[in-house]
């Protein structure tokens, strides 16, 4: 969707032809890959080694940090501390989600 945008505003600005085929370039880039060419993508390939140690101990303090940002995201999403919503709401005004 950025790419589609960067190809609009080339054109607007009055860019030279050579930047516009490549903002162009860049928006065919973006496009969805439908069904029918799934089988033409290559897969990549990964030296990475899911078995050891060093992987599963950042793969634990990745989830770990994962959890924390949802709490958060909760917490934010509930428009903050309930001391805050009733210090909030005490003063007769409106949460932000209402």
């Amino acid at each position: 969707m950025a790419s589609l945008l960067v190809g609009r505003c080339s054109r607007s600005r009055g860019l030279s032809h050579a930047w516009r085929s490549v903002a162009l370039q860049r928006r065919y880039i973006a496009v969805h890959t439908h069904s029918q060419h799934a089988s033409s993508l290559s897969v990549l390939q990964t030296a990475v080694d899911t078995s050891t140690a060093e992987f599963k101990e950042n793969s634990t303090r990745m989830n770990e940090l994962l959890a924390s940002l949802e709490e958060l995201h909760g917490k934010i999403a509930a428009g903050g501390s309930m001391k805050a919503r009733n210090k909030h709401v005490a003063r007769g005004k409106m949460l932000a989600r209402e």
